[in-house]
């Protein structure tokens, strides 16, 4: 082989190397990255379904209380992963309080009528041509 070709193809490859090793942040792209245990195995309170018929995997859900009309469950999922985080509650565990949410789409529904000002910020429109 040519040796030009060979310092051609090592310095491609010294070259690949040191960009992985200067900015690995491609890699890391590649993964979800870290998440709560508790939102992973989130089970809806009112699910029927013991055995997931896909997978063979239990979920379990216990109901708790009701607080003001809103249920409180602990549920249980069986098929736990290799790299799956317990929660605080245990692994393969967890308490379903579920959440608040607000969606605002224009105004607020709780607007009591103060004063709104919106701004609308636009380039000039300029056309340029050639004669």
């Amino acid at each position: 082989m040519n040796i030009k070709k060979i310092r051609k193809i090592a310095l491609f490859l010294l070259w690949i190397f040191l960009g992985e090793l200067l900015a690995p942040s491609l890699a890391f792209c590649l993964t979800s990255g870290p998440n709560q245990p508790e939102v992973s195995s989130f089970t809806p309170i009112h699910s029927t379904e013991m055995v997931d018929l896909f997978t063979g995997d239990l979920n379990y859900n216990i109901p708790l209380l009701d607080v003001g009309g809103y249920p409180i469950n602990i549920g249980y999922h069986s098929g736990i992963g290799m790299d799956q985080e317990a929660s605080w509650t245990g692994l393969g565990w967890n308490i379903n309080v579920g959440a608040v949410t607000r969606n605002v789409r224009g105004i607020p529904d709780d607007f009591k009528g103060e004063f709104i000002t919106r701004k609308l910020h636009m380039l000039p429109n300029k056309t340029y041509g050639v004669h």
